[in-house]
């Protein structure tokens, strides 16, 4: 599999804009909090394609337990990216093995576009 990380400044609130302005599949609430700069903290695109791959988010232990703004945040953006079909991997700062999370997210990203590839174009 051949893949590169990129991490913006901006982080990938195009992405996420572009979905919602993209045949209308969220409802009005999902788009509002798209279009204020929702975004994750990093996308794993495929090098040769430069299809996005994987959206990672790193979750700060004191930003994100006991914060109920927050974990609804993380709720609307985890909506937004199943109803597109992107997978995402959530790392807690707090937790342990990430580099074979990352690999086993990536493996399982890659056998997913592949075969929604085999199925035809994936927009």
């Amino acid at each position: 599999m051949q893949t590169c990380l990129r991490a913006f400044f901006e982080r990938i609130p195009h992405l996420l804009y572009f979905l919602a302005q993209d045949e209308g599949f969220l409802g009005d609430w999902l788009t509002s909090y798209v279009a204020h700069r929702a975004s994750v903290d990093f996308v794993i695109y495929n090098r040769v394609s430069n299809r996005p791959l994987l959206a990672v988010e790193v979750d700060g232990f004191a930003f994100h337990e006991n914060n109920p703004a927050q974990l609804e945040r993380d709720s609307l953006k985890n909506e937004v990216l199943h109803t597109y079909g992107m997978p995402l991997l959530r790392l807690p700062t707090t937790g342990s093995g990430e580099e074979q999370r990352i690999r086993t997210a990536l493996d399982q990203a890659d056998a997913l576009w592949t075969q929604l590839e085999a199925r035809g174009p994936v927009p």
